[in-house]
């Protein structure tokens, strides 16, 4: 028996200084559940609406596909959108005798910061499809607010030497000194994690599970206020007011 549900959910308001930005945009999280043959999904998401549709088609596009890639049981379906995936997903696994046995648990939450520079979307994800343990990760994806794309380090900082040295610093000032990090890193050697994001205080850091190690570590999430970065940030980082859709 499968069931789908879908519904769309008011997210906390994002307010900041007044903007003379397109205030037809918002942000409003929507939520999708899903459930048959042994999978069990409930994801929660930030939604863009308004704008230029092909911009705001190419954010949402984006941000789906990111959890469809994550959960490891639709990545086949780039093409559907999540909801439909999710189906597929369902009556594959009812097709399969020996997968079909198995309890897989997907779930999301997001949340965005909308600047007049940058739209940034924290997306964590948790997939379970069997062994020992699930896989939590987090990711930031930091839109270009005029054309819906992905903007690398390099467009939002001038110097990512500069970044990844406050980064660090930051890292060992919020892990205890018997912290393990994988054999042959240091703190001095630590890349910059893959999730780099914007909220109101400041720039986070996010070091998933396994990113430079291991399991038992635990993750480390740094935050860097504005006030450190101004000298490097590229991009207009002032707050943009939510606009509701009532």
């Amino acid at each position: 028996m499968k069931k789908i549900f879908i519904a769309v959910m008011m997210m906390a308001s994002l307010v900041g200084c007044d903007s003379k930005s397109d205030t037809s945009v918002y942000w409003e999280n929507i939520e999708i559940a899903a459930e048959g043959n042994g999978l069990e999904a409930l994801y929660n998401y930030p939604f863009r609406f308004g704008g230029v549709d092909s911009v705001t088609n190419r954010i949402n596009n984006t941000i789906e596909n990111h959890i469809k890639l994550e959960s490891r049981v639709m990545d086949d379906y780039a093409s559907l959108t999540l909801d439909s995936a999710l189906t597929r997903a369902i009556e594959d696994k009812g097709r399969d005798t020996i997968l079909n046995r198995l309890s897989y648990e997907l779930t999301s939450n997001g949340s965005v910061y909308r600047a007049k520079g940058v739209e940034s979307v924290a997306v964590e994800t948790y997939s379970y499809t069997g062994g020992a343990n699930g896989m939590s990760r987090r990711v930031y994806l930091n839109f270009e607010p005029a054309t819906g794309r992905l903007l690398s380090l390099d467009e939002l900082f001038s110097s990512t030497d500069t970044l990844r040295m406050l980064v660090r610093e930051g890292f060992a000032h919020n892990v205890e000194e018997d912290y393990v990090l994988f054999e042959g890193n240091t703190i001095d050697s630590l890349p910059l994690p893959e999730a780099i994001g914007f909220d109101s205080v400041g720039v986070r850091a996010f070091y998933n599970l396994y990113e430079v190690a291991p399991r038992s570590s635990g993750t480390v999430e740094i935050e860097l206020p504005y006030d450190c970065l101004r000298d490097i940030l590229k991009i207009d980082v002032t707050p943009v007011e939510q606009t509701s859709s009532l």
